[in-house]
């Protein structure tokens, strides 16, 4: 069982009462004047980590928290928060550590949602110390399971008498409470087992827990999450039909608001600043100042600060092996940097990271990086997952206002067209993307995508120092100089069954009842491969449309299943693009072999006496009016192998063709299109054999791999001055579609 904080607030409230009985027939003085003291955000900036003769945050705090008049001091959440330098500091100093929080006063430490992001071994390790100091560490709406009790025992929770704590304006209450939905952003292990009251049912409670418990003047320290700030900070001065707090403090508020009233309880709510310690005396003319930095901070700070700096340069501050990178002297280039390598390891195509997670403490960089450098530019624990992305979402990202809060490589936007790694977006394509667990958890980039834990490549920290330990690893590689390949495999399925049960002909003459019988079924498969890049294309695929057909007629001849469609076709197209200069008029040389054949020789008077088996190799030129839409102009040799009555033949070849891709969405899922059209002239010069071959092909969603289909192929033959032969086949049916991607690093 946990010791309760509120001892000395017991013995403090005794004490006045018994003043109070004592001076009852005496003028009463003027009461002190109620101020909090506030400070916020440190996260582990303790030392400084430039291994120079500069400031820290802790520092600077310190100094103007040594020269703050009396009262309730407090910080506002995340002073230990989850760098990796409090880690390392909870390990190898935490009494220091402890003893210069201690020196500085501090009635109370909030815990904030950085603080329970952290490493929790070394965090509750400081927490331990801080207990020991006499320093409590508070979350007050917080409740543990059995099997998680640790951290519940550390701090105190909404299992622990309320926190009263003494100040020169009497006995304080101190309420900490944190947005549940913030527990969401953690890694699986740091919030399982924990769970927080939502903050509507808590803060009522908590006030009057600390108001029964002899506080005259009540805190609640809010942190909401950066995205509901505002909106939870003027809830949670209206939450009161009885007493309110005294103050409200919100550990992040947009930029530029400083503190506001609310209008229903009149309750004063103030920002906690980061960067300075805030004196908030409320109901003064002044609500707000910030405390002068010119008083000497306490020697237990600078002996800490001092320790730990020494410490950390002589093990840290090392010139890494591969550290001598040229042009990553800014926070900028940094992070560009380390999400190229985070790329180039992970084998993604796109990488993330929020921007602060890339820290700005020991920029500008001067010489080759060493491990205190990156630990102190990365200094948070976390995992890199990655996923599979449509590019729907991406464009979303890039897009949306999600872009402000990230660094990103390999995604880039010109006006309205983007782009992945130089190659225009394919919003029905997915793409690899790599990134924190809190941006995978946060759902930035495609709402709640499958993510999947990297294990192998551990953290963002393990996975660049392991790059930088290598003396010869050469540049990230650019995926955007390397081959993409796109694989796409899809079957169209369409069915019908009319069966009739007539026996009064003559007497059930309805149309429906007066018609054949007939069964039909059609097959039409593809598969594609296709290679992208910056110098050539390489495009793959192969169709085979395959139906029967059975009728029964009203006499009840029965023909049987009878194959209707029978057609394969295979073509390979190689276009050399190194010469172009991104103009659509550009022409690119383009090699390509078509082939055409059947499952099995036709039968019945017109039929053939060989296997169809049509080979026609061609060269010529393309020419890409954007990315998914081309026209080839070639000439090659036509062979009917099979056809011993005639060989190769010359050939014209006319064609375009617009790849699969969106045609518009319905309910975030892409409907998607594909055309194309050949004319094939052979033999122009002798017997004029041209042959027209069209395809269009629609797919509307019905669930993420299913679509309703709809098309139409059309083949015409003219031969010199004789009549035109056409067939055409509509289709509509079922279409599954398989598809994915492979990026590849090195070729």
């Amino acid at each position: 069982m946990k010791a309760p904080y509120t001892a000395p607030a017991a013995l403090a409230a005794a004490v006045l009462s018994v003043a109070a009985s004592a001076l009852a027939q005496a003028p009463s003085p003027e009461a002190p004047t109620f101020r909090v003291v506030l400070t916020s955000q440190v996260n582990g900036q303790f030392t400084d980590l430039r291994c120079g003769d500069g400031g820290s945050l802790f520092q600077r705090l310190s100094r103007g928290l040594a020269g703050a008049p009396e009262g309730l001091r407090i910080d506002a959440g995340d002073l230990l928060g989850s760098a990796t330098t409090t880690r390392l500091a909870a390990e190898t100093n935490a009494p220091g550590l402890a003893r210069a929080v201690a020196s500085l006063g501090y009635h109370a430490l909030a815990v904030g949602h950085r603080d329970l992001a952290a490493e929790r071994q070394g965090w509750l390790r400081a927490v331990a110390a801080l207990r020991a100091e006499g320093v409590p560490v508070v979350l007050s709406n917080l409740h543990c399971e059995p099997d998680h009790r640790a951290l519940c025992e550390a701090i105190a929770d909404a299992g622990d008498p309320p926190l009263v704590v003494t100040t020169p304006a009497g006995p304080t209450g101190v309420v900490v409470l944190m947005n549940p939905a913030l527990l969401t952003g953690l890694a699986g292990d740091r919030r399982e087992g924990l769970r927080l009251d939502a903050l509507d049912e808590a803060l009522p409670r908590e006030v009057g827990r600390v108001r029964a418990a002899g506080a005259r003047r009540v805190v609640v320290v809010l942190d909401p999450g950066s995205e509901a700030s505002l909106p939870s900070a003027i809830a949670a001065g209206q939450h009161f039909e009885g007493t309110a707090p005294d103050l409200v403090v919100v550990n992040e508020l947009p930029e530029g608001v400083a503190s506001l009233v609310t209008a229903r309880a009149e309750v004063p709510v103030v920002a906690a600043h980061g960067a300075y310690v805030s004196i908030v005396t409320p109901g003064a003319p002044r609500l707000l100042q910030r405390a002068p930095e010119e008083h000497p901070a306490p020697e237990s700070v600078n002996l800490f600060i001092q320790s730990t700096g020494r410490w950390l340069c002589e093990t840290y501050h090392r010139a890494l092996p591969g550290g001598a990178v040229e042009g990553i002297r800014d926070r900028e280039r940094f992070a560009r940097y380390f999400l190229d390598v985070v790329r180039d390891v992970t084998r993604s195509e796109v990488a993330l990271i929020n921007r602060p997670a890339v820290r700005d403490l020991v920029f500008p960089l001067e010489g080759a990086l060493t491990e205190l450098d990156v630990l102190a530019t990365l200094p948070f624990a976390d995992t890199l997952q990655r996923a599979q992305v449509t590019g729907a979402a991406l464009r979303a990202l890039v897009t949306g206002p999600a872009l402000a809060r990230v660094y990103l490589q390999g995604v880039t936007v010109e006006g309205t067209a983007v782009r992945v790694n130089g190659r225009t977006l394919d919003d029905t394509a997915r793409y690899t993307v790599v990134t924190t667990g809190f941006v995978a958890r946060a759902g930035t980039v495609g709402g709640s995508p499958s993510w999947a834990r990297v294990e192998a490549w551990g953290g963002p920290q393990e996975l660049f120092l392991g790059w930088l330990r290598q003396a010869e690893h050469g540049a990230p590689s650019d995926p955007s100089r390397h081959t993409r390949w796109r694989f796409r495999l899809s079957l169209d399925t369409s069915y019908s069954d009319t069966r009739i049960q007539n026996p009064l002909a003559t007497t059930y003459n309805d149309a429906q009842l007066t018609r054949a019988e007939a069964q039909n079924l059609r097959l039409d498969a593809e598969a594609r491969a296709d290679a992208d890049h910056p110098s050539f294309t390489w495009e793959n695929n192969i169709r085979t449309r395959y139906g029967l057909g059975r009728q029964v007629t009203l006499a009840g001849m029965d023909s049987g299943f009878l194959e209707n469609l029978d057609v394969t076709t295979a073509r390979t197209t190689f276009s050399y693009r190194a010469f172009a200069r991104g103009r659509w008029f550009h022409p690119l040389p383009y090699l390509e072999g078509f082939l055409e054949t059947e499952l099995d020789r036709p039968t019945g008077m017109s039929a053939r006496s060989f296997l169809h088996f049509q080979v026609r190799p061609t060269v010529g030129v393309r020419f890409e009016f954007v990315e998914r839409w081309t026209l080839n102009l070639g000439a090659g040799l036509d062979t009917e192998i099979f056809d011993g009555s005639r060989g190769p033949q010359p050939v014209l070849v006319f064609g375009t063709a617009v790849r699969p891709g969106r045609l518009f969405s319905i309910g975030g899922r892409n409907a998607e299109w594909q055309v194309s059209a050949e004319l094939a002239w052979r033999d122009p010069g002798g017997l004029s054999d041209a042959q027209l071959r069209t395809s269009v092909k629609v797919s509307v969603p019905l669930l993420e791999r299913l679509a309703l289909s709809f098309g139409n192929d059309v083949f015409g033959r003219v031969v010199g001055s004789n009549a035109v032969a056409v067939a055409n086949d509509l289709t509509v049916g079922l279409k599954w579609t398989l598809d994915g991607s492979l990026q590849s690093f090195r070729w």
